[in-house]
């Protein structure tokens, strides 16, 4: 198995940074909240994500058809690896709770609209 161990560090770095980002503000749509909010940094710029360390969030099942409070809850609260569809990939989902309300609320329609495109 590869290490990825260097690719987990930097998301964990920039899940980290996004977390007092101050631009990250209600309103905010939800493609600028993927990226200053470190989502891109694991699932990839284009939601592509990272073979061995984080899924695909574009064209991906289980994004598109999740109930949006299910998804928004997956965004604040993490994931951790009991609850992990995904055994080939190393990293978990850390807990975001810096984006809660309508913050996350952007991002589930950015991931249900636009990267299910």
């Amino acid at each position: 198995m590869k290490n990825y161990s260097v690719k987990f560090l930097g998301c964990i770095a920039s899940f980290t940074l996004g977390m007092g980002l101050s631009g990250a503000h209600a309103g905010e749509d939800g493609a600028a909240l993927y990226k200053s909010a470190g989502c891109a940094s694991c699932h990839g710029a284009n939601g592509e994500g990272i073979p061995g360390l984080a899924p695909p969030l574009k064209g991906n099942p289980a994004v598109k058809g999740a109930n949006p409070q299910e998804l928004a809850a997956s965004i604040v609260k993490g994931r951790n690896a009991g609850e992990k569809k995904y055994k080939e990939y190393q990293g978990i989902m850390p807990a975001h709770s810096f984006l809660r309300g309508e913050k996350a609320n952007a991002l589930v329609v950015y991931l249900k609209q636009q990267l299910q495109q």
